[in-house]
């Protein structure tokens, strides 16, 4: 199985500046007034919202992921939740071409807990050539376009992290061990956290 990010998040659930509120905005947070810092703390925005995406398992905008498998299994689960919509469904026929499967021909469930994509009633996954990656899924994942959609608890922890790191600016200081993420914002995660 390969997972692929093919389209990043158009907007961080964070911003320095054309925040939807406060409650959105790192400066606030921080306390920061002024622009000197702000290509530092969007550079801390996106490199905090990579390590909670790793860490939940999630997509948190709106993102497509390119998913590739070997051959089909029963049920193909959509990584990176929550699923909004599968794109499309390409796969290698038993001469070696490549086919777009119809939508008419598998049922996507994407209110599950994870996303996943299952053959139609009465319908079987078509056979396919023994070749690496010949199952290609194309969908689209994450919470929503804004980022108003994304559970306050996760824009929260985010907030500590990027806190954290503004405040200790190198991975070690003195006599201190700095962790990855804080444990308020571990706490604050753990309910996102997909754990398989």
């Amino acid at each position: 199985m390969n997972i692929t990010q093919t389209t990043p998040p158009s907007v961080e659930p964070l911003a320095t500046t054309d925040a939807p509120s406060a409650e959105f905005n790192i400066k606030t947070h921080l306390h920061i007034d002024g622009t000197d810092d702000d290509d530092n703390l969007n550079a801390m925005i996106e490199a905090a919202r990579k390590q909670v995406e790793i860490f939940l398992r999630r997509s948190l905008i709106t993102q497509t992921w390119l998913l590739q498998l070997d051959c089909f299994p029963r049920e193909i689960i959509l990584p990176n939740p929550p699923a909004i919509v599968v794109g499309s469904l390409k796969y290698i026929d038993t001469a070696g071409d490549q086919q777009l499967l119809d939508d008419s021909l598998y049922d996507v469930d994407v209110r599950a807990f994870k996303g996943s994509i299952i053959p139609a009633y009465q319908q079987s996954w078509p056979a396919t050539r023994a070749f690496r990656n010949a199952i290609e899924v194309t969908y689209t994942a994450g919470y929503g376009t804004a980022a108003t959609d994304v559970p306050m608890p996760i824009i929260q922890a985010m907030k500590l992290i990027i806190g954290n790191w503004h405040e200790h600016r190198e991975d070690t200081i003195a006599g201190t061990t700095i962790v990855e993420i804080p444990n308020g914002a571990k706490r604050l995660l753990t309910g996102y956290r997909i754990i398989d």
